[in-house]
């Protein structure tokens, strides 16, 4: 019997895809965090990997530290004006939970989902969840162009979270 053993292609980078730093993209440099605010903000993933973009070549990576990024740099202002509204101020987990980015007809489409829950510090305080998604599409002919539509989309995520953090009774009483 003739065995052929043929090598297997486990990982998307090993297949010759091509990596899309998110922290690297240009728009992302225009995002300073700022520091010593009242609200934390802690990301974690439920996916085991970053987000292959199916139809083309390219991977994402570093997608949750640039939803941490885009997040607290978004609430930043939110944070700032409620300074003092809670003893030891607030934690902001947010959870990526969904990726569906494609190249479809010549335009990639960049799709992620974020569950995120806020919690007082003090006594970890549950104070109330949300979940927010965004979509950015565009022309991505080379990895460059697919960071910006993507990070396009986070910088979304961070808006929405600030906005639903706006309507919330958080203060202490």
């Amino acid at each position: 019997m003739l065995r052929i053993v043929l090598p297997l292609c486990l990982t998307l980078a090993a297949c010759g895809a091509q990596t899309v730093p998110l922290l690297q993209a240009p728009s992302q440099q225009q995002v300073v965090p700022r520091s010593g605010l009242p609200l934390e903000v802690h990301t974690s993933s439920m996916r085991g990997q970053d987000p292959a973009v199916h139809g083309s070549s390219f991977v994402f990576s570093d997608v949750e530290q640039a939803i941490g990024r885009a997040v607290t740099a978004a609430t930043a202002p939110w944070a700032e004006a409620h300074r003092g509204g809670r003893a030891g101020g607030w934690q902001l987990l947010v959870e990526f939970i969904r990726s569906q980015s494609r190249v479809e007809d010549g335009r990639l489409h960049v799709e992620f989902g974020v569950r995120a829950t806020l919690y007082g510090v003090v006594g970890r305080v549950y104070l109330g969840q949300t979940q927010a998604n965004c979509h950015s599409s565009g022309a991505a002919t080379d990895a460059n162009a697919a960071g910006e539509l993507a990070w396009q989309c986070i910088t979304g995520l961070g808006h929405d979270l600030a906005g639903w953090l706006q309507g919330l009774p958080i203060e202490e009483k």
